[in-house]
């Protein structure tokens, strides 16, 4: 019996040892994966300034700056001329005059003609072709304007960070000077820069206002055009077991054109005809009652 006693004591302190161990293993393993709170991104962290260059790289980082400004001096020269992109935008919206006047009188009077709807849809086509030849070389000079002006944002933020981490470590004239040689750099490059994105910039609005007048346009007359193919279809084709079907060979042309038609044919001669086709040579088309 003390046996039996002492047997189950051992075994009770084996399983609150062994339990002991697994919550400890547990907790150090959660904790290892815990992500460190100096670790997590916080919304308030600033942004780290970009380590300011050694002294003796000022001046010829200066220089280059200066070397950047004449590339950019020549290259942003008559990139587009904004006076002939209006003079096109002008003639477009001209040309797109007629066809919405002319789409207008169709609409009031609800007389619409399939061959008429797709003549003013081609007019409208042609529009929009030549609106986007027009718009396309603004798009590219737009871009090219957008790049350079990051750029020259980027070198403005760059050079003031510089210049704060390098007064601080004391006050030398010359560093001054060739700061504000570098700041006046990068003003006069986003001077002739900025311009002229704004100008293009109105002008691709228009762009886009004449646009939207064309896709409206071609929207409404595709759909009057297909509402028109199924009005024809539906109604001016009735079934050929109908009266309307009928109707059509007792006046006007149809008819004159169905009685005329056998007549033309050219049949084979006499002596080789023989059966029916030969009663028709001689005979004429059958007469139907009550044509005239």
């Amino acid at each position: 019996m003390n046996h039996i006693l002492r047997f189950r004591n051992s075994l009770k302190r084996i399983l609150v040892a062994a339990l002991a161990m697994a919550v400890l293993i547990i907790s150090s393993h959660a904790f290892a994966h815990e992500p460190s709170q100096s670790n997590q991104p916080s919304g308030g962290e600033r942004e780290i300034p970009a380590a300011a260059p050694d002294l003796a790289d000022i001046v010829p980082l200066s220089t280059e700056l200066s070397g950047r400004l004449a590339a950019l001096e020549k290259d942003a020269t008559d990139l587009l001329d904004v006076s002939t992109l209006e003079k096109k935008y002008a003639e477009i919206e001209m040309n797109l005059k007629d066809p919405a006047d002319q789409l207008q009188t169709l609409k009031d009077s609800k007389e619409y003609k399939y061959s008429k709807l797709v003549e003013l849809r081609e007019a409208i086509k042609r529009e929009n072709k030549s609106f986007e030849e027009v718009n396309k070389p603004l798009s590219q000079v737009i871009r090219q304007l957008g790049v350079w002006r990051k750029e020259w944002v980027a070198q403005k933020k760059l050079w003031n960070e510089w210049q704060s981490n390098l007064l601080k470590e004391g006050e030398l004239d010359p560093l001054k000077s060739i700061f504000e040689k570098a700041n006046e750099t990068i003003e006069t490059a986003l001077n002739l820069i900025l311009p002229q994105l704004e100008t293009l910039l109105r002008a691709q609005k228009r762009g886009g206002n004449i646009q939207e007048r064309i896709s409206a346009l071609g929207v409404e007359l595709n759909a009057l055009i297909k509402d028109e193919r199924r009005s024809t279809l539906l109604d001016e084709t009735p079934p050929m077991f109908s009266s309307h079907f009928i109707f059509q060979f007792k006046s006007g042309e149809l008819w004159s054109a169905a009685i005329k038609g056998p007549g033309e044919i050219s049949w084979p001669e006499s002596r080789l005809c023989s059966g029916p086709v030969c009663w028709l040579q001689k005979s004429g088309p059958p007469r139907l009652q009550g044509a005239r």
